[in-house]
């Protein structure tokens, strides 16, 4: 597992390799992080959004996904909704 922690005001991006996604490694290698954590949707990653210094923000990706099935079962209402119309 690949590990990706960013400081974007820093100009820092830090790649760290985890042997595996086991919830020990996790919170060990984000031992003192603070800030948004963008996640999978592991369930290893709870306890630390449980952190008040901690906010998670989830992957859109499965999101997106169902609006691609959308558009493939129904164009045009899936259009509608997509401009909010």
């Amino acid at each position: 597992m690949l590990l990706v922690k960013a400081a974007p005001n820093e100009r820092l991006v830090l790649f760290e390799y985890i042997k595996t996604k086991e919830k020990v490694n996790i919170l060990d290698s984000l031992k003192g992080f603070k800030g948004y954590l963008q996640v999978d949707g592991n369930v290893s990653y709870e306890d630390k959004g449980k952190e008040t210094a901690v906010t998670l923000i989830h992957c859109l990706v499965h999101s997106r996904r169902k609006f691609t099935e959308a558009l493939e079962y129904d164009k045009k209402k899936i259009r509608l909704c997509a401009r909010g119309n």
